[in-house]
């Protein structure tokens, strides 16, 4: 998937358009491109501490997370004392949006993420669910 024209974009709070992304508005940039649409929660995310992030994650977005990374998910991080989100576009690199220096490909390793997320169509996680209450009624 082509990403080169996002390279350098620069950085813009709560950007969502090629005059400026944050790093979640990459991440929904780049799904959207992978036809896999993130919902967009624009705001929510800044209002919460890191700690509890993951829970939220879980309980309002359509993500599952995943124990490893691959190309097409989503890394969160803690990155210098506030939460950051990126996508990973070959093994080993992500594609996020920088406070300095705009939309730039970094090593996945120096970004320490804590988590891995991979996308799911809405009627994916609607299947699972009715799924896991039928399981749960056996």
């Amino acid at each position: 998937m082509r990403y080169d024209d996002l390279l350098n974009v620069p950085y813009k709070p709560h950007g969502r358009d090629g005059s400026g992304y944050d790093c979640y508005g990459l991440c929904l940039e780049m799904c959207r491109r992978a036809g896999t649409p993130l919902r967009d929660m624009q705001g929510d995310l800044t209002e919460l501490s890191a700690a509890r992030v993951s829970d939220y994650i879980g309980g309002g977005m359509n993500v599952r997370e995943i124990p490893a990374p691959k190309v097409g998910a989503l890394a969160y991080s803690v990155y210098g004392g506030n939460i950051h989100i990126g996508y990973i576009v070959e093994r080993g690199k992500m594609l996020h949006a920088t406070t300095d220096k705009g939309v730039r490909v970094s090593p996945l390793a120096i970004m320490k993420p804590v988590a891995y997320y991979e996308v799911v169509n809405e009627s994916d996680t609607v299947r699972e669910a009715v799924e896991r209450e039928e399981d749960d009624r056996d």
